[in-house]
């Protein structure tokens, strides 16, 4: 019982770090679709993000992003392909830091907030929104085996998308939770 004890008192002392949720093992695998405006195409993007070696900008470490899949175009109307065209691009580099994930912004060569997973309930959100992100609830999933909080916001008094921690947006990594 004392060894117990002792454990216990001991993992209470000293403070533990923050999880670090960037490396090498991480994948996203994504899916998007649109079509119709009065035609019978519908095209489809399947593909993985992952982190593909690293890059300093302005003395800062980034991962660099890789978006690897097939992007497809349907006739629906015909059910047939029309053509299967490889995805093989760069993303922008992202880094994480306190819990944080920034990505470079090429465009400006400057840093933008990616996702924020140190909110509570009734924080605003800071992205590239037209309207506040306000956490209105955050509850808990399990991804691998993981719990991960899992944040709610909303806009206008109507729920948008979500944030899992240490993945990013429901909707995908580059993706905002205010779209």
């Amino acid at each position: 019982m004392k060894t117990l004890l002792s454990i216990v008192l001991g993992t209470l002392m000293f403070p533990l770090s923050a999880q670090s949720y960037l490396d090498t093992s991480c994948i996203w695998k994504e899916w998007s679709g649109g079509g119709g405006g009065g035609n019978p195409y519908f095209a489809t993007q399947n593909y993985t993000i992952t982190l593909a070696g690293d890059t300093v900008i302005n003395g800062l470490l980034y991962h660099k992003t890789l978006m690897s899949g097939v992007d497809t175009l349907r006739n629906w109307v015909e059910d047939t392909i029309i053509s299967i065209t490889p995805i093989y691009e760069y993303l922008a580099p992202i880094r994480e830091e306190n819990q944080v994930f920034y990505y470079h912004k090429r465009s400006t060569n400057s840093e933008v907030v990616l996702h924020n997973f140190n909110l509570n309930i009734g924080d605003t959100a800071v992205y590239d929104c037209d309207r506040p992100q306000v956490v209105t609830s955050i509850d808990t999933i399990y991804v691998g085996g993981m719990p991960r909080r899992h944040f709610h916001f909303s806009t206008s008094g109507s729920e948008t998308s979500s944030l899992i921690e240490g993945i990013g947006s429901s909707e995908g990594l580059f993706t905002r939770p205010c779209h």
